[in-house]
């Protein structure tokens, strides 16, 4: 007699192709990234960020954000989250000049949050289906714009959107405060999302996850 399988069953097998499907599409997705990433960049930005690296590398980090010959650093922080990768990178042997393996490395950071942001992303839709997913994720690999922005122009919004996505996806988590001040670092225009996950702090956790919430934020920021 035919055994037909259980709604348990059906689930289990349905989330364990999903997941092979998901691996394929970000497996794709990075084979994209690598390739694009080592022979497309921005001048003005990439070069700023050698200039960064270069000063880490050879002054200190309190002059990093005064004007250094031929370019202008930003007196506020903007970048601040980058510096330690962007020292890392300084101290390699590679750094000197713009080459497909220096380029390539620089922007590891900028092709992982992307692949992270669209396991995410498919993560948070999971309730409504496959094809959601799938979109979800295809829609951070595949997009024009981002793969402009951070695969080619070497940009960090990728970077910044990860993190404060991973605050809003669990706002009530204890580190859910610092992972949205490291991406206002990252990115000033993602201040407007520090209340709004505070908010759905106190909403979703109470009082005592919102102190938790602000403390963590607090702490990260003078860190």
């Amino acid at each position: 007699m035919r055994r037909y399988p259980t709604p348990a069953e059906r689930l289990i097998q349905c989330d364990t192709n999903m997941s092979k499907k998901l691996l394929i599409l970000i497996f794709l997705g990075a084979i994209l990234h690598l390739a694009i990433s080592p022979f497309w960049y921005e001048p003005y930005d990439v070069s700023a960020y050698f200039t960064w690296a270069d000063a880490l590398h050879n002054a200190s980090w309190r002059n990093l954000f005064l004007i250094q010959p031929g370019w202008f650093i930003a007196p506020f922080p903007n970048y601040i989250s980058y510096l330690p990768w962007l020292w890392l990178f300084g101290q390699l042997p590679w750094n000197e000049s713009i080459t497909p393996e220096s380029l390539l490395l620089l922007k590891l950071p900028t092709i992982a949050s992307s692949l992270l942001l669209a396991w995410l992303c498919a993560y948070l839709v999971r309730s409504c289906g496959e094809r959601a997913q799938i979109l979800a994720s295809s829609l951070i690999l595949f997009h024009p714009a981002l793969l402009i922005d951070g695969v080619i122009w070497g940009q960090t919004d990728i970077i910044a959107t990860l993190f404060v996505m991973t605050a809003l996806a669990w706002p009530t988590n204890i580190f859910a405060g610092s992972l949205a001040v490291i991406s206002m670092l990252f990115k000033l225009y993602t201040i407007p999302f520090l209340p709004l996950i505070g908010f759905l702090t106190m909403r979703l956790g109470g009082l005592r996850s919102f102190w938790k919430f602000s403390l963590g934020s607090i702490l990260t920021f003078f860190a």
